[in-house]
């Protein structure tokens, strides 16, 4: 089973070969409005008063569950006939570390980054065969013989500068242009006219987080394109993608499946002071049009009012649900042309005795083609969300919110409309936080080893966290969650920012 340990051990080294050799040869940026070239004494001087600063966030967490037995009768989560097993009563023990730091220079020319996060299964991994509602692929990794997976998210070292060479960056990263994707690899920043024409490309290994049994070099992309500012408040972006992709065969006898697949899009963001934000954005696959669309909000600070729109658009039918390039899952199956679209208009009011606000919006999936599947849902979601915040003196809060549910079309699946009340309460003055609450999905997705789409869910929940120092915080919070079976979560953490 691969993990990630061995790849985040290289690009450490890289970002350490990268950062610091570098640091000690380079020259002071200049000053784009000072166009004299500083002497060697000017250069001595500001190398002696670099300063670099390194940022490091820590989070750990233990996590128990225990499960009832699923009600198999008038089960929800839909499963293979021919796979539904009983599992009863479940528990479950893991511990999560998450890591995160930021080496950077006060010239703001070197920057490196790291993120990784490990899990151990502390009860060790369900046997084979068994049907378990917490298997997970970290149940299949073994390092220094205990259940552990480890995960790199990020490891890489970057240059910038004023000049033509505006971006050099080596490592594990996510791209900057087009579908956010992570890969290990370079990218490279050209600004050709600044602050008008900027050229960008970048290219190699692609991750796919929680992927089982990935080759070292079975998927590749290569990517580039162009950045384009005509005016101050209106940024152009074009860009053309290259990608390889290995997929494991259902009989592991079989050859691997090589696809390849060229995308090229177009996107825009236009801004007008701190009032409105229009985004618009179009890609095709091959020769296919596949996504597009765009989003629009809108603030009026001294009215205290605002709206938010969004629209995204699949046009065709996708290998995959519209999860490949995604850093951190990867769902089985064909996703189906749809419309998902986003509304919501607030209003807020500010008094002596707190902060109140009103929230009205819709919500909706719509097929555009085909019927109605699992995990191609046709569905909409009109609500009332109503806010209060320091009511009547500093620390209460409250929030209610009222959901009308219900289904375009049904293709023989459960289509019922249905209403659902939501809310929490809590008390948050430093250095303590206390909130209880509950809320419902109509739809909820876990993504292990075996894809699972759940209806009908309700989850209770309440949480105290308490930060004795800015450095250190410490969290305990409780979830019930109800569906076919009931399961109960509790989850200690500590988190740490230096």
């Amino acid at each position: 089973m691969r993990t990630t340990f061995g790849t985040g051990l290289h690009w450490l080294i890289l970002a350490v070969a990268l950062v610091f050799p570098a640091s000690a040869f380079a020259a002071p940026d200049q000053d784009e409005e000072t166009p004299e070239t500083p002497s060697a004494e000017d250069t001595t001087v500001d190398d002696e008063k670099r300063e670099w600063y390194f940022r490091f966030d820590a989070f750990e967490q233990y996590r128990f569950r225990y499960s009832t037995a699923p009600v198999v009768d008038d089960t929800i989560t839909r499963m293979n006939p021919d796979d539904v097993g009983d599992p009863g009563s479940e528990t479950d023990h893991d511990l999560r570390l998450m890591l995160s730091g930021t080496l950077s220079e006060s010239e703001d020319h070197f920057l490196a980054d790291v993120a990784m996060g490990l899990w151990a299964d502390v009860d060790g991994k369900y046997p084979d065969g068994d049907h378990s509602g917490f298997a997970s692929p970290y149940d299949e990794s073994q390092t220094y013989g205990i259940p552990l997976w480890i995960d790199l998210y990020t490891l890489y070292a970057e240059y910038h500068s004023r000049d033509l060479f505006a971006l050099g960056r080596g490592g594990r990263q996510v791209s900057e242009h087009g579908p956010l994707v992570s890969f290990d690899g370079g990218a490279v920043e050209l600004a050709l006219s600044r602050p008008f024409l900027d050229v960008f490309a970048f290219g190699g290994r692609s991750v796919h987080f929680f992927e089982i049994d990935a080759e070292l070099f079975e998927d590749w992309l290569a990517s580039g394109g162009f950045v384009i500012r005509p005016i101050r408040e209106l940024r152009i972006e074009l860009d053309y993608r290259f990608e390889k992709e290995d997929l494991t065969p259902i009989d592991s006898a079989d050859d691997r499946e090589a696809i390849i697949d060229h995308s090229y899009g177009v996107a825009a963001w236009y801004r007008y002071e701190h009032l409105l934000y229009f985004k618009g954005y179009f890609r095709g696959i091959n020769d296919a049009p596949a996504l597009a669309g765009g989003a629009a909000s809108a603030v009026w600070f001294e009215q205290e009012v605002g709206f938010d729109v969004k629209v995204d658009a699949q046009i065709v039918t996708l290998r995959e649900i519209n999860e490949k390039e995604d850093p951190f899952y990867a769902v089985l199956g064909q996703s189906l042309p749809h419309i998902k679209l986003n509304a919501d208009l607030w209003k807020a009011f500010t008094t002596k005795a707190g902060t109140y606000t009103i929230h009205g919006g819709w919500g909706g999936r719509l097929l555009t083609a085909d019927d109605a599947t699992d995990f191609n849902r046709d569905y909409g979601r009109a609500y009332l969300w109503l806010q209060a915040v320091d009511i009547g003196m500093t620390g209460p809060f409250a929030g209610i919110v009222g959901e009308f549910h219900y289904t375009h079309k049904s293709a023989d699946l459960n289509s019922e409309n249905l209403f659902s009340i939501g809310g929490s309460a809590g008390w948050e003055l430093d250095p303590l936080k206390v909130e209880a609450g509950t809320y419902y999905q109509r739809f909820k997705y876990d993504y292990y080893v075996d894809v699972k789409e759940i209806e009908s869910v309700r989850t209770y929940f309440g949480e105290v966290v308490y930060r004795p120092f800015d450095w250190l915080s410490a969290g305990l919070r409780y979830e019930f969650e109800v569906f076919d079976r009931k399961v109960h979560t509790v989850m200690l953490t500590l988190t740490q920012r230096y």
